[in-house]
């Protein structure tokens, strides 16, 4: 069980690459611009060869926060680890979550993963002290699964095609299929992690097969019976409030108990980011990336 949460760092991870590096600055400003400055903040940014000017600029960022330090780790010696077929949006840089699994963050107890698009409106503490009660992990439903699995979404796998309820059932396995997380806010009690499985492991079953959604079904496939169901504040999907436009009454129950108004962490999850354009909830990460330029351009 995690202790003394008062006086321990809270450690952050990411995963990147040169596409995402100057929009992980903004998801980073935000999360400190909230944080609790009586607590240090230890982040970590896995990373294959980004531009210099990338880890400048990241390196720019963490420097504006004396409670905060941060540090790149290039972990391309181990890309070809990690290679696979990803979704258009979505690189192979998500696929060094699974590191954590290893030698590299041994002497981590603890560790808050987050992707790089989104922004943080709130102190993300209470979050990484959270007790998962014995549990490896600790995430957020995806969701989305729900509208796949009542529209009958269609994913291929090895040249068949499988509803996402069937995918989860036979593809996956999963012996809690009723929760499949979403891979983009993970908290890893790495201790607990440890005593199920390793790196090894983990590698092993991203490579064994083309899942459609990478090492998030990796994860999903190791911790599905050692995950702690958070809130949806911790990880609010965009598509939730999109979710909520449908007119279509079994949509509308479905979805029910999803809307929020006090969200801490919002996931530009789908393929079009704030960005590129209008999004929903797009005006959140126009703040702080409004509030980023300046300082930046004074350091």
């Amino acid at each position: 069980m995690y202790i003394e949460p008062a006086y321990a760092p809270v450690c952050v991870c990411f995963a990147c690459d040169n596409n995402y590096a100057p929009y992980l600055g903004v998801t980073i400003y935000s999360m400190l611009h909230n944080a609790n400055t009586d607590r240090y903040y230890d982040i970590l940014i896995m990373h294959n060869r980004i531009k210099e000017e990338h880890q400048h600029y990241l390196q720019k960022v963490g420097a504006l926060f004396s409670h905060a330090t941060l540090r790149l780790i290039d972990v391309s010696a181990f890309d070809n680890l990690v290679k696979d077929r990803v979704l258009t949006y979505i690189t192979s840089a998500t696929n060094y979550r699974l590191f954590l699994l290893g030698d590299m963050f041994a002497k981590y107890h603890r560790m808050l993963y987050l992707d790089c698009d989104m922004v943080v409106t709130g102190d993300i503490a209470p979050l990484y002290d959270m007790d998962l009660e014995g549990n490896a992990i600790g995430a957020v439903e995806m969701a989305e699964a729900r509208y796949f699995c009542y529209a009958k979404k269609a994913i291929m796998f090895d040249g068949m095609p499988y509803n996402f309820t069937n995918y989860k059932n036979q593809v996956l396995k999963l012996e809690n299929p009723e929760f499949y997380f979403n891979a983009g806010m993970v908290l890893f009690d790495l201790d607990r992690c440890r005593e199920m499985t390793n790196e090894k492991e983990a590698l092993r079953v991203l490579n064994e097969a083309k899942y459609h959604y990478n090492d998030q079904d990796v994860l999903n496939i190791l911790f599905n019976t050692s995950v702690k169901p958070l809130d949806f504040i911790w990880n609010y999907a965009i598509n939730i409030p999109m979710y909520h436009e449908i007119k279509n009454e079994a949509v509308q129950k479905l979805f029910a108990n999803t809307l929020r108004e006090d969200f801490v962490v919002i996931h530009y999850n789908g393929g079009e980011k704030p960005w590129m354009g209008e999004v929903p909830m797009g005006e959140h990460y126009n703040v702080y990336a409004g509030k980023l330029k300046a300082p930046l351009y004074k350091v």
